[in-house]
């Protein structure tokens, strides 16, 4: 009777433990391998008991606070200098020891989803560069996807993490090539905390109250406070989802006659009709409104071509896809955005005829596959094109499935401030980088004040001064245009540019690096660069930096001729590729523009003639969606900035 005894008050005390004293909490964001921001004071904070003693001991010193009547605590560190690892122990009533501390430079990643492209998704760009990615001095933590209509106090859980070949592949591409040159030229630790989410317009990313001058967006968040309205829109759209699918699934052919499924190898397919890939299904004459495609094609292969790493590659896909190979799945994509890439495990090929079926569903038009992307059997070294015809069927034709007509709830004003944004803003950062546009690009007039007034927002927020916000200008996209004309991607990159008025920012110039068949460009690496060389400037101070590449400045008419200075030309202006200035257009006062002559001249101005405009008005450069040839740069290599001297009413 007495062992039992005993053992019940033991079992008291080990709950009274860990239930009542062990209080104290950390956000995620403060953890393990944690980057602190260097030369700054130290926010920490976190939660416990009301009234609870906490103390913080960190570098040699002890610091003490206790949590207030609702349970949060709070403690500021001072400044310290770069250096590290460090471990931090924090004590109440129970105790938390944090190892592997650096401190450092940290950088807030954000925007949309060329700043959520990650490493993996460039690896074959990249190998070389993830192969030697080892340095414990560059770090992630990746801030968790989980939107919401309310301002939330902590993230999902979450982790600091070192790079190396392995976890880089989760890095940010453009962010942890930002961090290599930042950390092969200033030799200090670098944290990039990758918030960052696809699709999302800037007003996603801003709070309520921010939202005030812009009062349809405000509205339309307060209405999504209610969980009531949220969970009404949310059953409506899933029933309309589920209903199409539905639907698409009992008319598929495919699917239908059990035992001889059309991605078995035992269908014969020999009397179907042949298209083209790539290409959309429009493109080549095909009256598909939307639904269910199935492509096949046989490749014959020899003993010898098998038995080596193998997959197949199949570029980007309008907007389905699921694929498989002799009967057997070797992938699925939901998304068009993203390029497929199957790994083919051991002994799905065969000597002799290999059957590639694929099955192609896309909500509403175009269907089918995008020109430019690589289509091919990897075999090893060996590379078997699969370009050209295919045998097709389209099972199913129905009324599209209108995305625009659905609710995305992610995409929606303040979901994202309130959910990646708001939990971090104490946590002490350097600066900011940000990709992002995309969603706007049809409201560029409106972004000329939705973007400056979201970074003055979060400077605001933060409580850490006009900290350097540094943003990538959207990159070309879209096939060129022959002629000079309005496009809203060169109008959205117009706003970009007019938000340099703000203080401490910088921008990053990408209308040459972009691909015209996929929003999604490979060149990373170029991007981290050129935000680098910005923040060289705007965060770092270094003297003879540029901002941003060569800049319009003002123009002066003579006759017939427009003579353009420019701003940040560096240490001069030149052509990117050695090349006669290309993509200047003039007009007159009727706005009808077109392509004229460019020369540069040895003062670092450049006059632009046409012989078709005896009495120009208006110039521009680089204006257009795509600006294939746009060359004109400074010596340092930051292409210049498109800009037009004409504007709308």
């Amino acid at each position: 009777m007495l062992n039992k005894l005993k053992f019940i008050l033991v079992l008291l005390l080990i709950f009274k433990i860990d239930g009542v004293f062990a209080t104290i909490k950390l956000p995620a964001l403060i953890g393990h391998g944690m980057v602190l921001q260097r030369d700054k004071p130290l926010k920490l904070w976190g939660w416990g008991a009301p009234d609870e003693q906490i103390t913080v001991q960190f570098n040699g010193k002890t610091y003490k606070t206790k949590t207030d009547s609702e349970s949060n605590w709070k403690i500021t560190l001072p400044a310290m200098k770069a250096g590290g690892p460090y471990e931090m122990t924090i004590r109440g009533n129970n105790e938390i020891v944090l190892k592997d501390i650096l401190l450092g430079d940290v950088w807030l990643c954000s925007g949309q989803s060329n700043m959520e492209f990650t490493m993996n998704l460039a690896k074959v760009t990249y190998a070389a560069e993830i192969a030697n990615s080892e340095n414990s001095q560059i770090r992630q933590f990746l801030v968790k996807q989980q939107w919401n209509f309310h301002e939330q106090k902590e993230i999902e859980p979450s982790s600091w993490v070192s790079a190396n070949p392995k976890t880089v592949l989760g890095f940010t591409a453009a962010g942890y090539f930002f961090a290599v040159e930042l950390y092969r030229k200033y030799h200090v630790p670098v944290g990039l905390i990758n918030s960052s989410v696809g699709g999302t317009p800037a007003e996603s990313w801003m709070s309520e109250s921010a939202l005030g001058p812009f009062p349809h967006y405000q509205k339309e968040a307060i209405l999504f406070k209610d969980p009531g309205e949220v969970n009404k829109i949310k059953a409506k759209d899933d029933a309309t989802r589920k209903a199409w699918f539905d639907l698409i699934r009992q008319q598929d052919k495919g699917y239908l006659e059990k035992g001889n499924y059309w991605h078995n190898n035992t269908f014969d397919f020999s009397a179907w009709p042949t298209l083209n890939i790539p290409g959309t299904w429009q493109s080549q004459g095909l009256k598909i409104r939307s639904g269910a495609v199935w492509l096949k094609k046989t490749v014959n292969l020899k003993k010898e071509q098998l038995g080596k790493p193998s997959y197949i590659e199949l570029g980007n896909i309008e907007e389905q896809d699921t694929t498989y190979i002799n009967g057997i799945r070797v992938g699925a994509t939901g998304n068009k955005h993203a390029p497929r890439k199957y790994a083919i495990a051991a002994g799905v090929l065969k000597e002799g005829d290999n059957i590639i079926t694929i099955r192609v569903l896309d909500t509403e038009a175009p269907g089918g596959f995008i020109e430019g992307k690589p289509y091919q059997l990897v075999l090893g070294n060996e590379v078997l094109s699969l370009k050209g015809l295919w045998k097709y069927q389209n099972t199913v034709d129905i009324e599209p499935l209108k995305n625009s007509s659905l609710t995305n709830f992610s995409y929606k004003p303040t979901v994202w401030y309130n959910s990646k944004i708001a939990p971090i803003i104490q946590y002490q950062i350097k600066g900011v980088l940000w990709y992002q546009g995309e969603a706007n690009v049809n409201r560029a007039k409106e972004y000329q004040k939705l973007f400056p007034a979201m970074i003055t927002h979060w400077r605001d927020k933060f409580q850490q001064g006009d900290f350097p916000f540094i943003f990538v200008q959207l990159a070309s996209l879209g096939a060129e245009e022959k002629e000079p004309s309005d496009h809203p991607l060169a109008k959205l990159r117009e706003a970009q540019t007019m938000t340099l008025a703000l203080p401490n920012t910088g921008m990053a110039v990408t209308h040459d690096i972009g691909e015209w068949n996929d929003i999604h460009p490979q060149n990373k690496k170029d991007v981290g660069f050129r935000l680098f060389m910005a923040a060289q400037r705007v965060a770092y101070k270094e003297p003879n930096t540029s901002i941003t590449g060569p800049m319009f400045k003002s123009v002066k008419i003579e006759g017939n001729k427009m003579i353009v200075s420019f701003t940040n030309i560096g240490s001069g202006l030149t052509t990117s590729d050695q090349k006669e200035i290309n993509y200047f257009a003039v007009s007159g006062a009727d706005k009808k523009f077109v392509w004229a002559n460019a020369v540069l001249l040895p003062n670092n101005t450049i006059v632009v003639t046409s012989d078709q405009v005896a009495s120009p008005v208006y110039v521009r450069y680089a204006w257009a969606r795509n600006p294939t040839g746009a060359n004109l740069s400074n010596k340092e290599g930051l292409p210049a900035v498109a800009f037009r001297t004409d504007k709308d009413n």
